[in-house]
């Protein structure tokens, strides 16, 4: 047990710099690729391995789902409260608008994850989010006059758009289910 102590405290230092450099690398082209999202959080002094990004007028469920979809595995919760659709309490605890709350995702790195993994999760998520910001943005015009719609989403628009983003997935599902059926 004491080697394997000691070999794990030699890797931690160049496996939290390697982490840094990825998680950088996956926020700079997020924020670059998708208007509209923001970093939570301090950008200094954190941990190495997660990032929490908010995306304006996506539902982080929906976008958890359509990236699953795709086969990128990201979080709406800590760790601690996986399995949960409420938003992080970490993130309310942050004092963040209700609304930013529940549009963050969470991705975690691992020793696994390597650059081409970070390129193609900024790759696809540009298309993702424009989907299902349109998907979200077609609900709010035919519930409502848009002229008269809050900036912020009643928690009854919120749970209105929620069903439409999930009932959406499956068009955005089916070319990737097309693609999975003739393999």
């Amino acid at each position: 047990m004491g080697v394997a102590a000691a070999q794990a405290m030699a890797k931690l230092d160049t496996e939290g710099a390697r982490l840094t450099l990825l998680r950088d690398r996956l926020e700079q082209g997020i924020l670059a690729s998708v208007p509209n999202t923001e970093v939570n959080g301090a950008r200094d002094r954190r941990v190495p391995n997660t990032s929490n990004i908010s995306f304006d007028r996506v539902e982080a469920e929906s976008l958890l789902i359509a990236l699953d979809l795709e086969g990128i595995a990201v979080s709406t919760g800590s760790a601690c409260s996986s399995g949960t659709l409420e938003p992080s309490h970490v993130l309310r605890a942050m004092n963040l608008p209700p609304h930013r709350a529940q549009n963050s995702i969470r991705f975690s790195l691992g020793s696994g994850n390597t650059e081409a993994e970070i390129d193609r999760v900024i790759a696809v998520l540009p298309a993702v989010v424009k989907k299902l910001r349109s998907l979200f943005a077609r609900s709010r015009l035919t519930a409502t006059d848009s002229s008269e719609s809050p900036a912020t989403p009643t928690r009854s628009e919120r749970s209105a758009s929620r069903s439409v983003d999930v009932m959406s997935l499956i068009e955005l599902s089916r070319p990737r289910l097309r693609r999975l059926n003739s393999s």
